[in-house]
């Protein structure tokens, strides 16, 4: 692959990664401004925008991040079964968005039941318990992630 497409597909990688945990940081923002409102109505708003965050900003970055990095990893010079830490961020990321694309229906299902009349009136405590544990279990995730994958640099390399 010549120099200019590989510096293209890094920085796609890059761009697409640092985009996905901004979002996910966005989503987390929205999720406690949702647990944390007592007016019914912002709590309903605050689990649709975690549905359309998710479905048109996380996804999306997430494939494009695991796919770019698939396509950067091959194309460079630190191959993608070269180096043991290459092939651990792969399938963080692979995991990552496999739980991801598997926690679509809840998130669409927390989203409806909010905007329901019967979870917004009676104050939708099983939802905002539901939110509150994912909210906990992604912020974790993101900690152990940025913990043991963070860019490793080869100095002989």
């Amino acid at each position: 692959m010549r120099q200019r497409w590989r510096k293209a597909a890094l920085t796609l990688h890059v761009v697409a990664s640092l985009g996905w945990l901004g979002a996910v940081v966005v989503f987390l923002v929205l999720a406690l401004a949702a647990l944390r409102s007592d007016q019914a109505m912002v709590t309903a708003a605050g689990y649709v925008a975690m549905d359309l965050s998710v479905r048109f900003a996380i996804v999306p970055l997430a494939v494009v991040a695991l796919l770019s990095g698939v396509v950067s990893s091959l194309a460079s010079h630190w191959g993608l079964v070269r180096h043991w830490w290459v092939l651990i961020k792969l399938a963080l990321v692979a995991v990552a968005t496999v739980v991801l694309l598997l926690q679509l229906q809840p998130v669409a299902a927390l989203a409806d039941a909010a905007v329901a009349s019967s979870s917004v009136a009676g104050g939708g405590s099983g939802v905002r318990r539901w939110c509150r544990w994912s909210c906990m279990r992604s912020a974790a995730w993101w900690c152990y992630w940025l913990r043991r994958c963070w860019p490793f640099t080869s100095r002989g390399a």
